[in-house]
């Protein structure tokens, strides 16, 4: 039998390189390129697929309340732009909030589905949700965006919680809180 000269022996090395390895992953072929692979293209498009879907079907159920009128239970939020929690403050707390979700109005008006916002400060259980929230000491009822609070020096917490024209804690409707320090 002969020996392979140089030509026959590269020509074999080549071979080797383009055929199909047996047992071994297809990415660590070389020159692999998983945008070709026709698998990989097919499972990337069907996990794009799926997530365009899951996107639209959570982008419409924020934009419509589903053929029903809104309800001011299911969509209320309110937040404390400031102070942050833990901030420490000197002088008068300005409270500053809002309420992306609903119409906030002076419960006087009468304006259906509207509400306002109550803070409580250092009281705590608070109003229970669906309840009327009394007008003391410690709870402010107002409508604007913000409120100046003269605290004694010492820790506060300060909840915010939306009610509706009659005074009533809207029920499922998101409370928001924070702690601060007057000196």
């Amino acid at each position: 039998m002969a020996e392979p000269n140089a030509q026959e022996a590269q020509k074999d090395a080549s071979d080797r390189r383009t055929t199909p390895m047996v047992g071994r992953s297809a990415t660590a072929r070389k020159g692999y390129r998983p945008w070709r692979d026709p698998w990989v293209l097919a499972s990337a498009t069907l996990i794009g697929l799926v997530a365009a879907v899951v996107g639209i079907g959570l982008l419409i159920s924020l934009l419509s309340d589903g053929g029903n009128s809104p309800d001011i239970a299911s969509s209320a939020d309110v937040r404390i732009l400031s102070p942050s929690d833990g901030e420490t403050i000197k002088g008068p707390v300005l409270l500053t909030v809002e309420s992306p979700t609903r119409l906030i109005a002076d419960p006087a008006e009468g304006i259906d589905g509207a509400a306002h916002f109550h803070a409580f400060v250092d009281i705590h259980p608070f109003t229970p949700s669906g309840e009327v929230i009394p007008e003391q000491e410690g709870i402010y009822h107002f409508y604007s965006s913000s409120l100046t609070l003269d605290l004694p020096p010492g820790s506060h917490r300060i909840i915010l919680v939306l009610g509706d024209n009659e005074d009533v804690r809207i029920p499922g409707a998101t409370v928001t809180a924070v702690s601060v320090t007057v000196e």
